[in-house]
């Protein structure tokens, strides 16, 4: 009963969410919307085939599958971010019910309940399945992997329905996300060596080998084309400095822990967890848990696709709690059997204090809701949000204005120079009102923070200081450049901002520039945005608009 009233709350509140923010949100966020608005334009210029092309070739270092999934709504129906993301809080709902299914397989359906309540009251899982990201259908292939490498070892029959669904399982998560492979591939492993060895029934090497054709020929058509430099890319992600937790050993062990705990599965459900894997080892190594075959088996599978993604981001220095998600659905599904039976809901004690967790959680997330809370980025975690800022509004900015504004002066296809960056101050942000009308404007970006940031010893060092000379060669070749010299931004987010006062100063100085025209952009707390057109060339008269005085130093905004 839970169950149900945990997914449905979530449910409706996630769906109010959704409906309550109509604009893109976010660098990735804009950036898939903008594509999804480009392979609808491709369709209906030039029907399949030219779709099938935007597809293949619009992004080669991000496989395409969360744009695929979407297209049978966007072609019926037309593209919008909050018919994108309801269909990612579909897919959720399926998510949770392959979830579901996997556990009661292995332990019965309170393996499976406890699994789903885990998921749905897990922050990262939550955000990033509300938004139209590539998580949403990685967490799809996730658990529908599970569930058909499960499934037979409750019947012990071998049957076409598992390798079939294997098969397109592992196909759907090659076209997701690379790190899919991380949590599959070892899970698959371990389910070859059962099956060479015939410990459990109702797999043969001979069906799985056929579903791994399956999945390799499904996933070849994208693969062949952008694998190398899909690969390369995930190597450049895994050593991304901008979500560095610390040194490789006992600093970074902890802050990783730590923002695991906060940002990924929240602190209350961090501790009924590790409550259950401790009563779990304790009875264990006393020798008083009675786990059958299958239940040992689908521990092993679920552990080895839980703990090789986690060690791999280890090893770099991309820190950011999301891109281990994925882990957290074998994980749920490996909880739900230590929960059965470790005995933990066969006592009254632990079984009440499980309830009181996981009611507080639920309460957690729900009171923003009920409170029209908003979101506060100074306050929250950079690589994550805190299950009580999961259901908050958060701000957005609609820059159709800019783009009405290029257009009444003449400027149909703009070339945009953006001096610094905030969640709503970005390429992909700004674009998304030129996508949206399926027009070209092109997006240069002026000064990268991180591009020259080397870490040694647990510090930053490098180059970060800035080339005007290269910078305002670069604006010159724009129609436009955008920047807001008042803000910094939260923590990390500042370091992007740091020239955007300078920079407003320059262009007011420079005789092919005029303005500014100044924007006030967002619901809540609005930043002023600065907007300089380049002057035609009999117009450049040299000084600055007496109108505003530049800026010398940036203040700290929102």
């Amino acid at each position: 009963m839970f169950m149900l009233v945990a997914v449905g709350a979530v449910g409706v509140a996630g769906g109010f969410w959704i409906v309550d923010h109509p604009f893109a949100i976010g660098w990735d966020e804009a950036d898939y919307i903008n594509s999804s608005y480009r392979d609808a334009a491709a369709f209906e210029r030039g029907g399949w085939h030219d779709l099938a092309g935007m597809i293949r070739d619009q992004n080669r270092v991000k496989p395409p599958a969360n744009r695929i999934v979407v297209l049978p709504f966007t072609l019926l129906f037309g593209v919008s971010p909050i018919l994108l993301r309801l269909v990612a809080w579909g897919q959720l709902l399926v998510t949770l019910i392959f979830v579901f299914l996997s556990g009661r397989y292995l332990a019965g359906r309170v393996a499976g309940a406890f699994a789903v309540i885990f998921l749905v009251l897990c922050p990262d899982i939550i955000v990033f399945c509300r938004w139209h990201f590539t998580e949403s259908v990685t967490f799809l292939a996730v658990s529908a992997t599970l569930f058909f490498l499960l499934r037979p070892w409750s019947t012990h029959k071998a049957s076409a329905v598992n390798w079939i669904g294997l098969g397109m399982a592992l196909g759907l998560g090659a076209w997701a996300k690379v790190s899919y492979t991380l949590v599959a591939g070892p899970a698959l492993l371990v389910v070859f060596i059962l099956a060479w060895r015939r410990t459990m029934g109702g797999w043969t090497v001979g069906n799985l080998l056929k579903a791994v054709v399956i999945g390799v020929l499904l996933a070849a058509p994208w693969w062949i084309f952008n694998g190398r430099s899909t690969i390369e890319y995930a190597a450049w992600s895994k050593n991304v400095l901008r979500h560095y937790a610390g040194d490789q050993g006992l600093r970074l062990w902890l802050n990783w822990w730590n923002s695991l705990a906060q940002v990924g599965i929240g602190y209350v459900l961090s501790f009924l967890a590790f409550g259950i894997v401790a009563v779990f080892a304790w009875r264990a190594c006393r020798r008083r848990l009675r786990l059958t075959a299958v239940e040992k088996a689908g521990l092993a599978v679920c552990l080895s696709g839980t703990l090789p993604l986690i060690i791999s981001q280890w090893m770099g220095t991309n820190h950011l709690i999301r891109l281990v998600a994925p882990v957290l659905l074998p994980l749920a599904v490996a909880l739900g059997v230590m929960t059965a039976r470790s005995g933990w809901l066969r006592n009254r004690w632990t079984a009440s204090l499980a309830a009181l967790l996981l009611a507080c959680q639920l309460i957690q997330l729900l009171i923003p809701v009920v409170r029209r809370d908003r979101h506060h980025p100074e306050t929250s975690q950079y690589d994550g949000y805190r299950v009580s800022e999961v259901m908050a509004r958060m701000e957005q900015y609609d820059w159709e204005s800019l783009r009405s504004l290029c257009l009444s002066r003449g400027i149909r296809q703009p070339s945009i120079a953006i001096m610094g960056i905030t969640r709503l101050v970005n390429r992909p942000q700004i674009a998304n009102a030129w996508a949206r009308h399926g027009e070209a404007v092109r997006m240069t970006k002026l000064f990268d923070y991180w591009k020259n940031i080397t870490v040694k010893d647990g510090t930053y060092s490098g180059q970060a200081s800035i080339d005007w000379d290269e910078v305002m060669r670069a604006a010159r070749q724009c129609d436009l450049a955008v920047t807001a010299p008042q803000y910094l931004g939260p923590r990390k987010r500042m370091y992007d901002n740091l020239y955007n006062a300078e920079f407003a100063r320059r262009l007011q100085l420079d005789a092919e520039f005029s303005g500014p025209v100044v924007l006030s952009v967002g619901r809540f707390d609005p930043i002023e945005v600065w907007i300089f057109f380049r002057r035609p060339d009999g117009e450049r008269t040299g000084g600055y608009d007496q109108g505003v005085e530049p800026f010398a130093v940036a203040s700290r905004g929102e």
